[in-house]
Protein backbone atom coordinates (compact mmCIF):
# COMPACT_ATOMS: atom_id res chain seq x y z
CA UNK A 1 0.00 0.00 0.00
CA UNK A 2 2.87 2.39 0.68
CA UNK A 3 4.13 2.44 -2.92
CA UNK A 4 0.82 3.56 -4.54
CA UNK A 5 0.40 6.12 -1.79
CA UNK A 6 3.88 7.51 -2.50
CA UNK A 7 3.07 7.73 -6.21
CA UNK A 8 -0.16 9.56 -5.41
CA UNK A 9 1.66 12.08 -3.20
CA UNK A 10 4.27 12.72 -5.90
CA UNK A 11 1.62 13.26 -8.58
CA UNK A 12 -0.31 15.61 -6.30
CA UNK A 13 2.85 17.61 -5.57
CA UNK A 14 3.70 17.84 -9.27
CA UNK A 15 0.18 19.08 -10.08
CA UNK A 16 0.51 21.84 -7.49
CA UNK A 17 3.95 22.80 -8.84
CA UNK A 18 2.48 22.96 -12.33
CA UNK A 19 -0.19 25.37 -11.14
CA UNK A 20 2.38 27.56 -9.46
CA UNK A 21 4.59 27.56 -12.53
CA UNK A 22 1.70 28.72 -14.68
CA UNK A 23 0.86 31.43 -12.22
CA UNK A 24 -2.38 29.80 -11.15
CA UNK A 25 -3.69 29.93 -7.61
CA UNK A 26 -3.27 26.79 -5.56
CA UNK A 27 -5.41 26.05 -2.55
CA UNK A 28 -3.48 25.85 0.71
CA UNK A 29 -4.63 23.54 3.47
CA UNK A 30 -4.00 24.32 7.14
CA UNK A 31 -4.44 22.10 10.17
CA UNK A 32 -5.51 23.46 13.52
CA UNK A 33 -6.47 22.10 16.89
CA UNK A 34 -10.11 22.97 16.21
CA UNK A 35 -10.45 21.24 12.85
CA UNK A 36 -8.11 18.72 11.27
CA UNK A 37 -8.25 20.11 7.73
CA UNK A 38 -9.25 23.65 6.85
CA UNK A 39 -9.08 25.47 3.52
CA UNK A 40 -8.13 29.03 4.26
CA UNK A 41 -7.11 30.70 1.05
CA UNK A 42 -4.96 30.99 -2.02
CA UNK A 43 -1.70 32.84 -2.05
CA UNK A 44 0.91 31.51 -4.42
CA UNK A 45 2.65 34.23 -6.36
CA UNK A 46 3.45 34.61 -10.02
CA UNK A 47 7.04 35.20 -11.04
CA UNK A 48 6.15 38.78 -11.94
CA UNK A 49 4.77 39.46 -8.48
CA UNK A 50 7.93 38.20 -6.80
CA UNK A 51 10.07 40.40 -9.02
CA UNK A 52 8.33 43.50 -7.72
CA UNK A 53 9.46 43.03 -4.14
CA UNK A 54 12.98 43.06 -2.73
CA UNK A 55 12.32 42.66 0.99
CA UNK A 56 11.03 39.13 0.50
CA UNK A 57 14.49 38.15 -0.73
CA UNK A 58 16.22 39.07 2.54
CA UNK A 59 18.45 36.32 3.86
CA UNK A 60 16.67 36.31 7.20
CA UNK A 61 13.64 34.65 5.58
CA UNK A 62 15.76 31.77 4.31
CA UNK A 63 16.20 30.52 7.88
CA UNK A 64 12.60 31.08 8.98
CA UNK A 65 11.55 27.59 10.00
CA UNK A 66 8.01 26.76 11.16
CA UNK A 67 7.78 26.47 14.95
CA UNK A 68 7.60 23.05 16.54
CA UNK A 69 4.99 24.13 19.09
CA UNK A 70 2.12 26.59 19.09
CA UNK A 71 2.99 30.14 20.05
CA UNK A 72 2.48 31.64 23.48
CA UNK A 73 -0.82 33.58 23.04
CA UNK A 74 0.17 36.34 25.46
CA UNK A 75 3.51 37.03 23.78
CA UNK A 76 1.99 36.70 20.30
CA UNK A 77 -0.76 39.19 21.10
CA UNK A 78 1.75 41.68 22.51
CA UNK A 79 3.98 41.40 19.43
CA UNK A 80 1.10 41.83 17.01
CA UNK A 81 -0.31 44.83 18.87
CA UNK A 82 3.05 46.60 18.81
CA UNK A 83 3.13 48.10 15.32
CA UNK A 84 6.19 50.28 14.71
CA UNK A 85 5.45 50.61 10.99
CA UNK A 86 1.94 52.04 11.14
CA UNK A 87 1.93 55.68 10.08
CA UNK A 88 -0.55 58.15 8.66
CA UNK A 89 -0.42 58.17 4.86
CA UNK A 90 -1.80 60.75 2.52
CA UNK A 91 -0.89 61.42 -1.08
CA UNK A 92 1.72 61.51 -3.78
CA UNK A 93 5.49 61.78 -3.54
CA UNK A 94 5.41 62.40 0.22
CA UNK A 95 3.52 59.17 0.75
CA UNK A 96 5.88 57.19 -1.50
CA UNK A 97 8.90 58.62 0.29
CA UNK A 98 7.45 57.68 3.67
CA UNK A 99 6.74 54.13 2.49
CA UNK A 100 10.28 53.81 1.12
CA UNK A 101 11.63 55.00 4.47
CA UNK A 102 9.63 52.32 6.26
CA UNK A 103 10.95 49.65 3.91
CA UNK A 104 14.53 50.81 4.50
CA UNK A 105 14.06 50.77 8.27
CA UNK A 106 12.52 47.32 8.10
CA UNK A 107 15.37 45.98 5.96
CA UNK A 108 18.00 47.43 8.29
CA UNK A 109 16.36 45.90 11.35
CA UNK A 110 15.91 42.53 9.65
CA UNK A 111 19.54 42.42 8.50
CA UNK A 112 20.76 42.94 12.07
CA UNK A 113 19.28 39.50 12.79
CA UNK A 114 18.30 40.59 16.27
CA UNK A 115 14.70 39.52 15.76
CA UNK A 116 13.55 36.13 16.96
CA UNK A 117 11.37 34.17 14.55
CA UNK A 118 8.13 35.34 16.11
CA UNK A 119 9.36 38.95 16.11
CA UNK A 120 10.26 38.65 12.42
CA UNK A 121 6.82 37.24 11.62
CA UNK A 122 5.04 39.91 13.66
CA UNK A 123 6.94 42.72 11.96
CA UNK A 124 6.37 41.18 8.53
CA UNK A 125 2.68 40.92 9.32
CA UNK A 126 2.55 44.60 10.26
CA UNK A 127 4.45 45.62 7.13
CA UNK A 128 1.96 43.68 5.01
CA UNK A 129 -0.76 45.76 6.65
CA UNK A 130 1.02 48.96 5.62
CA UNK A 131 1.18 47.68 2.04
CA UNK A 132 -2.52 46.75 2.05
CA UNK A 133 -3.46 50.15 3.48
CA UNK A 134 -1.58 51.83 0.64
CA UNK A 135 -2.85 49.44 -2.06
CA UNK A 136 0.60 47.97 -2.67
CA UNK A 137 -1.13 44.66 -3.02
CA UNK A 138 1.61 42.69 -4.78
CA UNK A 139 4.04 43.54 -2.00
CA UNK A 140 1.46 42.61 0.63
CA UNK A 141 0.89 39.26 -1.06
CA UNK A 142 4.62 38.58 -1.13
CA UNK A 143 4.99 39.30 2.59
CA UNK A 144 2.05 37.13 3.59
CA UNK A 145 3.23 34.32 1.36
CA UNK A 146 6.48 34.21 3.33
CA UNK A 147 4.94 33.93 6.77
CA UNK A 148 1.61 32.13 6.45
CA UNK A 149 3.11 28.59 6.64
CA UNK A 150 4.85 29.69 9.87
CA UNK A 151 1.58 31.15 11.19
CA UNK A 152 -0.19 27.90 10.41
CA UNK A 153 2.18 25.99 12.67
CA UNK A 154 2.19 28.64 15.37
CA UNK A 155 -1.60 28.82 15.48
CA UNK A 156 -3.38 31.18 17.85
CA UNK A 157 -3.06 34.95 17.37
CA UNK A 158 -0.50 34.60 14.58
CA UNK A 159 -2.84 32.45 12.48
CA UNK A 160 -5.84 34.65 13.29
CA UNK A 161 -4.05 37.85 12.32
CA UNK A 162 -2.67 36.22 9.17
CA UNK A 163 -6.14 35.17 8.04
CA UNK A 164 -7.45 38.66 8.75
CA UNK A 165 -4.71 40.30 6.67
CA UNK A 166 -5.15 37.81 3.86
CA UNK A 167 -8.92 38.36 3.80
CA UNK A 168 -8.45 42.14 3.61
CA UNK A 169 -5.98 41.66 0.77
CA UNK A 170 -8.40 39.43 -1.14
CA UNK A 171 -11.17 42.01 -0.80
CA UNK A 172 -8.97 44.76 -2.23
CA UNK A 173 -7.99 42.41 -5.06
CA UNK A 174 -11.68 42.15 -6.03
CA UNK A 175 -11.74 38.53 -4.85
CA UNK A 176 -14.61 38.95 -2.41
CA UNK A 177 -15.82 35.31 -2.34
CA UNK A 178 -12.35 34.22 -1.17
CA UNK A 179 -12.38 37.04 1.37
CA UNK A 180 -15.68 35.75 2.81
CA UNK A 181 -14.32 32.20 2.93
CA UNK A 182 -11.24 33.28 4.85
CA UNK A 183 -13.27 35.32 7.32
CA UNK A 184 -15.67 32.43 7.92
CA UNK A 185 -12.67 30.24 8.69
CA UNK A 186 -11.37 32.90 11.05
CA UNK A 187 -14.73 33.08 12.83
CA UNK A 188 -14.57 29.33 13.46
CA UNK A 189 -11.12 29.20 15.03
CA UNK A 190 -10.71 32.59 16.73
CA UNK A 191 -12.60 34.16 19.64
CA UNK A 192 -15.65 36.05 18.45
CA UNK A 193 -14.84 39.70 17.84
CA UNK A 194 -16.54 42.74 16.36
CA UNK A 195 -14.01 43.32 13.55
CA UNK A 196 -14.48 39.87 12.01
CA UNK A 197 -18.27 40.21 11.87
CA UNK A 198 -17.99 43.74 10.48
CA UNK A 199 -15.69 42.49 7.74
CA UNK A 200 -18.02 39.57 7.00
CA UNK A 201 -20.87 42.05 6.65
CA UNK A 202 -18.88 43.99 4.04
CA UNK A 203 -17.82 40.86 2.19
CA UNK A 204 -21.31 39.34 1.98
CA UNK A 205 -22.88 42.66 1.03
CA UNK A 206 -20.41 42.97 -1.84
CA UNK A 207 -21.28 39.53 -3.27
CA UNK A 208 -25.03 39.95 -2.87
CA UNK A 209 -25.64 37.64 0.10
CA UNK A 210 -27.67 40.18 2.04
CA UNK A 211 -29.16 37.71 4.50
CA UNK A 212 -25.68 36.76 5.70
CA UNK A 213 -24.69 40.41 5.80
CA UNK A 214 -27.65 41.23 8.06
CA UNK A 215 -26.85 38.22 10.24
CA UNK A 216 -23.34 39.47 10.91
CA UNK A 217 -24.55 43.04 11.53
CA UNK A 218 -26.82 41.68 14.25
CA UNK A 219 -24.01 39.60 15.79
CA UNK A 220 -21.72 42.63 15.82
CA UNK A 221 -24.36 44.80 17.49
CA UNK A 222 -24.89 42.15 20.17
CA UNK A 223 -21.15 42.07 20.86
CA UNK A 224 -21.32 45.84 21.42
CA UNK A 225 -24.07 45.47 23.98
CA UNK A 226 -26.97 46.10 21.63
CA UNK A 227 -26.11 49.65 20.59
CA UNK A 228 -25.51 50.60 16.96
CA UNK A 229 -22.59 52.89 16.19
CA UNK A 230 -21.81 54.87 13.04
CA UNK A 231 -20.21 51.87 11.34
CA UNK A 232 -23.28 49.69 11.98
CA UNK A 233 -25.48 52.43 10.54
CA UNK A 234 -23.26 52.53 7.46
CA UNK A 235 -23.34 48.76 6.97
CA UNK A 236 -27.07 48.52 7.58
CA UNK A 237 -27.73 51.38 5.17
CA UNK A 238 -25.75 49.65 2.43
CA UNK A 239 -27.65 46.39 2.89
CA UNK A 240 -30.99 48.20 2.90
CA UNK A 241 -30.05 49.99 -0.33
CA UNK A 242 -29.17 46.71 -2.00
CA UNK A 243 -32.43 45.18 -0.80
CA UNK A 244 -34.36 48.05 -2.40
CA UNK A 245 -35.42 49.64 0.90
CA UNK A 246 -34.26 53.05 -0.24
CA UNK A 247 -35.92 55.33 2.32
CA UNK A 248 -34.47 53.33 5.21
CA UNK A 249 -31.10 53.25 3.45
CA UNK A 250 -30.97 57.03 3.07
CA UNK A 251 -31.94 57.47 6.72
CA UNK A 252 -29.25 55.11 8.04
CA UNK A 253 -26.53 56.39 5.72
CA UNK A 254 -27.12 60.09 6.30
CA UNK A 255 -27.14 59.46 10.06
CA UNK A 256 -23.87 57.55 9.75
CA UNK A 257 -22.34 60.41 7.75
CA UNK A 258 -23.40 62.93 10.37
CA UNK A 259 -21.89 60.85 13.17
CA UNK A 260 -18.63 60.38 11.25
CA UNK A 261 -18.28 64.14 10.90
CA UNK A 262 -19.06 64.52 14.60
CA UNK A 263 -16.92 61.71 16.07
CA UNK A 264 -14.00 61.42 13.63
CA UNK A 265 -13.81 64.66 11.63
CA UNK A 266 -10.15 64.03 10.73
CA UNK A 267 -10.84 60.64 9.11
CA UNK A 268 -11.52 62.21 5.73
CA UNK A 269 -11.05 59.00 3.74
CA UNK A 270 -13.75 57.24 5.75
CA UNK A 271 -16.04 60.25 5.45
CA UNK A 272 -15.51 60.20 1.68
CA UNK A 273 -16.53 56.52 1.56
CA UNK A 274 -19.74 57.27 3.43
CA UNK A 275 -20.46 60.20 1.08
CA UNK A 276 -20.21 57.72 -1.81
CA UNK A 277 -22.67 55.40 -0.06
CA UNK A 278 -25.15 58.21 0.58
CA UNK A 279 -24.87 59.23 -3.07
CA UNK A 280 -25.57 55.66 -4.22
CA UNK A 281 -28.74 55.58 -2.12
CA UNK A 282 -29.97 58.82 -3.66
CA UNK A 283 -29.04 57.62 -7.14
CA UNK A 284 -31.15 54.50 -6.62
CA UNK A 285 -34.25 56.70 -6.29
CA UNK A 286 -33.11 58.97 -9.15
CA UNK A 287 -32.49 61.96 -6.91
CA UNK A 288 -29.65 63.06 -9.15
CA UNK A 289 -29.12 66.43 -7.48
CA UNK A 290 -28.34 64.92 -4.06
CA UNK A 291 -26.45 61.99 -5.57
CA UNK A 292 -24.17 64.21 -7.63
CA UNK A 293 -23.57 66.52 -4.66
CA UNK A 294 -22.36 63.68 -2.44
CA UNK A 295 -20.33 62.03 -5.20
CA UNK A 296 -18.52 65.30 -5.88
CA UNK A 297 -17.86 65.78 -2.17
CA UNK A 298 -16.39 62.29 -1.95
CA UNK A 299 -14.26 62.85 -5.04
CA UNK A 300 -12.86 66.11 -3.65
CA UNK A 301 -11.99 64.42 -0.34
CA UNK A 302 -10.25 61.51 -2.06
CA UNK A 303 -8.23 63.90 -4.22
CA UNK A 304 -7.13 65.89 -1.19
CA UNK A 305 -6.15 62.83 0.86
CA UNK A 306 -5.09 59.79 -1.15
CA UNK A 307 -4.57 61.62 -4.46
CA UNK A 308 -5.60 61.01 -8.08
CA UNK A 309 -3.76 57.69 -8.51
CA UNK A 310 -5.36 55.85 -5.59
CA UNK A 311 -7.82 53.02 -6.34
CA UNK A 312 -10.20 54.80 -3.96
CA UNK A 313 -10.15 57.87 -6.19
CA UNK A 314 -10.49 55.73 -9.29
CA UNK A 315 -13.60 54.06 -7.90
CA UNK A 316 -14.95 57.48 -6.93
CA UNK A 317 -14.44 58.71 -10.50
CA UNK A 318 -16.35 55.72 -11.84
CA UNK A 319 -19.26 56.35 -9.45
CA UNK A 320 -19.63 60.03 -10.26
CA UNK A 321 -19.36 59.16 -13.96
CA UNK A 322 -22.29 56.73 -13.58
CA UNK A 323 -24.36 59.50 -12.02
CA UNK A 324 -23.50 61.92 -14.82
CA UNK A 325 -24.15 59.25 -17.45
CA UNK A 326 -27.64 58.63 -16.08
CA UNK A 327 -28.30 62.36 -16.44
CA UNK A 328 -27.02 62.22 -20.04
CA UNK A 329 -24.13 64.53 -19.19
CA UNK A 330 -22.03 62.45 -21.52
CA UNK A 331 -19.03 64.71 -22.08
CA UNK A 332 -18.28 65.16 -18.38
CA UNK A 333 -19.03 61.50 -17.69
CA UNK A 334 -16.48 60.50 -20.32
CA UNK A 335 -13.75 62.51 -18.58
CA UNK A 336 -14.46 60.83 -15.24
CA UNK A 337 -14.62 57.36 -16.82
CA UNK A 338 -11.25 58.02 -18.45
CA UNK A 339 -9.76 59.04 -15.09
CA UNK A 340 -11.14 55.84 -13.57
CA UNK A 341 -9.64 53.79 -16.40
CA UNK A 342 -6.22 55.35 -15.82
CA UNK A 343 -6.23 54.07 -12.25
CA UNK A 344 -7.86 50.71 -12.99
CA UNK A 345 -5.48 49.78 -15.81
CA UNK A 346 -2.29 49.98 -13.77
CA UNK A 347 -3.25 49.10 -10.18
CA UNK A 348 -2.04 46.01 -8.34
CA UNK A 349 -5.59 44.73 -7.76
CA UNK A 350 -6.55 44.82 -11.43
CA UNK A 351 -9.60 42.77 -12.38
CA UNK A 352 -11.51 42.07 -15.59
CA UNK A 353 -14.96 43.09 -14.38
CA UNK A 354 -14.47 46.81 -13.62
CA UNK A 355 -12.42 47.21 -16.79
CA UNK A 356 -15.24 45.66 -18.83
CA UNK A 357 -17.87 48.05 -17.48
CA UNK A 358 -15.67 51.13 -17.86
CA UNK A 359 -15.01 50.31 -21.51
CA UNK A 360 -18.65 49.46 -22.07
CA UNK A 361 -19.72 52.88 -20.78
CA UNK A 362 -17.06 54.67 -22.82
CA UNK A 363 -18.14 52.82 -25.97
CA UNK A 364 -21.77 53.69 -25.26
CA UNK A 365 -20.97 57.38 -24.72
CA UNK A 366 -19.25 57.53 -28.11
CA UNK A 367 -22.62 56.76 -29.71
CA UNK A 368 -24.18 59.88 -28.13
CA UNK A 369 -21.54 62.57 -28.64
CA UNK A 370 -19.08 63.34 -31.43
CA UNK A 371 -16.15 60.96 -31.54
CA UNK A 372 -12.88 62.48 -30.34
CA UNK A 373 -9.67 60.90 -31.71
CA UNK A 374 -7.68 62.24 -28.74
CA UNK A 375 -9.92 60.35 -26.30
CA UNK A 376 -9.75 57.23 -28.47
CA UNK A 377 -5.96 57.36 -28.52
CA UNK A 378 -5.81 57.72 -24.73
CA UNK A 379 -8.26 54.86 -24.20
CA UNK A 380 -6.32 52.59 -26.53
CA UNK A 381 -3.08 53.33 -24.68
CA UNK A 382 -4.76 52.42 -21.40
CA UNK A 383 -6.14 49.24 -22.94
CA UNK A 384 -2.61 48.15 -23.81
CA UNK A 385 -1.46 48.97 -20.26
CA UNK A 386 -4.36 46.87 -18.93
CA UNK A 387 -3.52 43.93 -21.18
CA UNK A 388 0.12 43.95 -20.07
CA UNK A 389 -0.92 44.15 -16.42
CA UNK A 390 -3.51 41.37 -16.75
CA UNK A 391 -1.19 39.13 -18.75
CA UNK A 392 1.53 39.49 -16.13
CA UNK A 393 -0.95 38.09 -13.59
CA UNK A 394 -2.37 35.40 -15.90
CA UNK A 395 -5.84 36.98 -15.76
CA UNK A 396 -6.56 36.76 -19.49
CA UNK A 397 -6.66 32.99 -19.72
CA UNK A 398 -10.35 32.17 -19.25
CA UNK A 399 -13.86 33.26 -20.15
CA UNK A 400 -13.57 36.46 -18.14
CA UNK A 401 -10.57 37.43 -20.21
CA UNK A 402 -12.37 36.58 -23.44
CA UNK A 403 -15.34 38.81 -22.60
CA UNK A 404 -13.03 41.69 -21.73
CA UNK A 405 -10.86 41.28 -24.85
CA UNK A 406 -13.97 41.45 -27.05
CA UNK A 407 -14.98 44.70 -25.38
CA UNK A 408 -11.47 46.09 -25.85
CA UNK A 409 -11.56 45.15 -29.52
CA UNK A 410 -14.68 47.26 -30.07
CA UNK A 411 -12.74 50.39 -29.15
CA UNK A 412 -10.25 49.63 -31.92
CA UNK A 413 -12.95 48.65 -34.41
CA UNK A 414 -15.67 51.28 -34.02
CA UNK A 415 -13.98 54.39 -32.60
CA UNK A 416 -12.11 57.09 -34.52
CA UNK A 417 -9.52 56.49 -35.75
CA UNK A 418 -10.16 52.74 -36.14
CA UNK A 419 -7.44 50.12 -35.97
CA UNK A 420 -9.01 47.01 -37.54
CA UNK A 421 -5.73 45.08 -37.43
CA UNK A 422 -5.40 45.35 -33.64
CA UNK A 423 -9.13 44.72 -33.28
CA UNK A 424 -8.76 41.49 -35.24
CA UNK A 425 -5.90 40.32 -33.02
CA UNK A 426 -7.94 40.89 -29.86
CA UNK A 427 -11.09 39.33 -31.32
CA UNK A 428 -9.27 36.15 -32.36
CA UNK A 429 -7.72 35.82 -28.93
CA UNK A 430 -11.10 36.43 -27.30
CA UNK A 431 -12.81 33.82 -29.46
CA UNK A 432 -10.19 31.22 -28.62
CA UNK A 433 -10.77 31.75 -24.89
CA UNK A 434 -14.56 31.72 -25.21
CA UNK A 435 -14.51 28.55 -27.31
CA UNK A 436 -12.73 26.85 -24.40
CA UNK A 437 -15.23 28.14 -21.83
CA UNK A 438 -17.57 25.34 -20.77
CA UNK A 439 -19.27 26.74 -17.65
CA UNK A 440 -21.47 29.17 -19.61
CA UNK A 441 -23.03 29.20 -23.07
CA UNK A 442 -21.03 31.85 -24.92
CA UNK A 443 -22.44 31.16 -28.39
CA UNK A 444 -24.11 34.58 -28.70
CA UNK A 445 -20.92 36.46 -27.86
CA UNK A 446 -18.94 34.22 -30.21
CA UNK A 447 -21.42 35.12 -32.98
CA UNK A 448 -20.81 38.78 -32.25
CA UNK A 449 -17.06 38.21 -32.48
CA UNK A 450 -17.46 36.40 -35.82
CA UNK A 451 -19.43 39.35 -37.21
CA UNK A 452 -16.92 41.85 -35.85
CA UNK A 453 -14.05 39.86 -37.37
CA UNK A 454 -15.76 40.15 -40.75
CA UNK A 455 -16.07 43.90 -40.27
CA UNK A 456 -12.38 44.12 -39.34
CA UNK A 457 -11.34 42.01 -42.34
CA UNK A 458 -13.58 44.07 -44.60
CA UNK A 459 -12.03 47.29 -43.33
CA UNK A 460 -8.53 45.94 -43.89
CA UNK A 461 -9.30 44.77 -47.41
CA UNK A 462 -10.92 48.13 -48.13
CA UNK A 463 -7.56 49.84 -47.60
CA UNK A 464 -6.51 48.60 -51.06
CA UNK A 465 -9.55 48.88 -53.33
CA UNK A 466 -9.74 46.55 -56.29
CA UNK A 467 -9.74 48.43 -59.58
CA UNK A 468 -11.36 45.62 -61.61
CA UNK A 469 -13.94 43.75 -59.47
CA UNK A 470 -14.84 41.59 -62.52
CA UNK A 471 -11.47 39.83 -62.22
CA UNK A 472 -12.54 38.32 -58.92
CA UNK A 473 -15.60 36.58 -60.40
CA UNK A 474 -14.87 34.35 -63.40
CA UNK A 475 -18.57 33.87 -64.19
CA UNK A 476 -20.03 33.97 -67.67
CA UNK A 477 -23.58 34.94 -66.90
CA UNK A 478 -23.81 38.75 -66.83
CA UNK A 479 -26.83 38.76 -64.55
CA UNK A 480 -25.11 36.49 -62.00
CA UNK A 481 -21.98 38.65 -62.17
CA UNK A 482 -23.90 41.87 -61.55
CA UNK A 483 -25.81 40.31 -58.68
CA UNK A 484 -22.61 39.10 -57.02
CA UNK A 485 -20.91 42.48 -57.33
CA UNK A 486 -24.00 44.22 -55.95
CA UNK A 487 -24.01 41.85 -52.99
CA UNK A 488 -20.36 42.56 -52.29
CA UNK A 489 -20.95 46.29 -52.49
CA UNK A 490 -23.62 45.97 -49.78
CA UNK A 491 -21.66 43.47 -47.68
CA UNK A 492 -19.97 45.97 -45.37
CA UNK A 493 -23.26 47.68 -44.47
CA UNK A 494 -24.91 44.31 -43.96
CA UNK A 495 -22.13 43.21 -41.65
CA UNK A 496 -22.41 46.39 -39.64
CA UNK A 497 -26.16 45.90 -39.29
CA UNK A 498 -25.55 42.34 -38.07
CA UNK A 499 -23.02 43.56 -35.53
CA UNK A 500 -25.52 46.15 -34.30
CA UNK A 501 -28.20 43.46 -33.97
CA UNK A 502 -25.92 41.11 -32.06
CA UNK A 503 -24.67 43.92 -29.83
CA UNK A 504 -28.31 44.61 -29.02
CA UNK A 505 -28.72 41.00 -27.95
CA UNK A 506 -25.63 41.33 -25.78
CA UNK A 507 -27.04 44.45 -24.12
CA UNK A 508 -30.23 42.62 -23.12
CA UNK A 509 -28.33 39.68 -21.65
CA UNK A 510 -25.74 41.67 -19.67
CA UNK A 511 -27.60 41.53 -16.39
CA UNK A 512 -27.97 37.75 -16.54
CA UNK A 513 -24.70 36.79 -18.16
CA UNK A 514 -22.41 34.93 -15.76
CA UNK A 515 -18.96 34.11 -17.07
CA UNK A 516 -17.13 32.15 -14.38
CA UNK A 517 -17.00 34.12 -11.15
CA UNK A 518 -18.16 37.59 -12.19
CA UNK A 519 -19.90 37.96 -15.59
Amino acid sequence: LSYPFLVFVCLFFLSICKKIKKGKEATVVFTTRNRSVMKVGRYFLTTMQRRWVSIDQLAVYQTLEPPTVTSDPTRATALLLDDPWDESFMDGAENDARLTSIENRFENEANKKNWSNDELVANTMQLSGVYIKNYKLDKAESMLNLIMPWCQKAGGPFLWKGLEKLATLRFKQNRQPECAELLETLSLIAPSNIATHSNLTTAYNSIGNYEKALEHIEIGIKLKGGTMDKDDLWSLGLVKKNLGEHEAAIQYLTQSLSEHYKDTPDDLVMIAKVHDSVAAAYLAVKNYKEAEKHYREAHALFLSTVGPDSPLTGTGCSLIADCLFDQQKHSEARSFYLDALKVESSKDGIHCTPLFWLLDKLNTISQHIPKDPSYTSEIQKLIEVSIANLDARNLLEDGNGGVLLQKMAETYLFEEPPNPSRAGDLLRRAKELLMEETSVDMSTLISIIDAELLVAESALSGEQPIENPDSLFPVTDTEDKDTTIKNLTEENQSLKREVARLRGILTTMKQNMKVLDEF
